[in-house]
């Protein structure tokens, strides 16, 4: 008995995904990068510093608390699926923005220098919800992969 009270209802898991979309395009920025940097249920601390500093740097960010849309994600992400709110989040990003994006986004998850099967699935996941064609992300990770083809992770 003890086993049923603990599910979740399919109607809870419905309803909490059916009305989330970020606040504006900045809170759909961080919530791709920020979900496909936690693929595996932690950031490494790699991801952590260039995501960091890449988001920091971005004119788009300046004059907005980044601590807003943490919240905002932490509330949903343990309701939805990461493919559930990048697919939510992307349609929030504009077309002369995405690149840039799907940039910030293979940076983060190749600060170490590869990627594993999971992080290429949701790089080819995102790239295709921001309507990117392929020869634009090969090109993006082609670059990315030479920038950073000899970085070590230390422990």
């Amino acid at each position: 008995m003890k086993h049923f009270y603990n599910q979740m209802s399919t109607y809870s898991t419905l309803t909490g995904s059916y009305g989330y979309s970020p606040s504006n395009e900045q809170a759909a920025w961080f919530a791709i990068v920020f979900t496909a940097a936690n693929i595996h249920g932690e950031i490494s601390q790699e991801a952590k510093e260039t995501f960091s500093k890449l988001i920091t740097s971005k004119v788009l960010f300046r004059g907005h608390e980044i601590l807003d849309y943490y919240s905002e994600l932490m509330e949903i992400q343990d309701e939805l699926a990461p493919k559930e709110i990048i697919k939510k989040a992307a349609k929030l990003v504009s077309p002369e923005h995405a690149p840039t994006l799907f940039c910030m986004v293979t940076e983060t998850l190749l600060g170490k220098g590869y990627l594993t099967e999971k992080e290429e699935d949701i790089l080819n996941f995102i790239g295709i919800k921001l309507l990117l064609d392929r020869a634009t992300t090969d090109k993006i990770m082609d670059v990315i992969l030479l920038k950073n083809k000899w970085n070590s992770v230390y422990n």
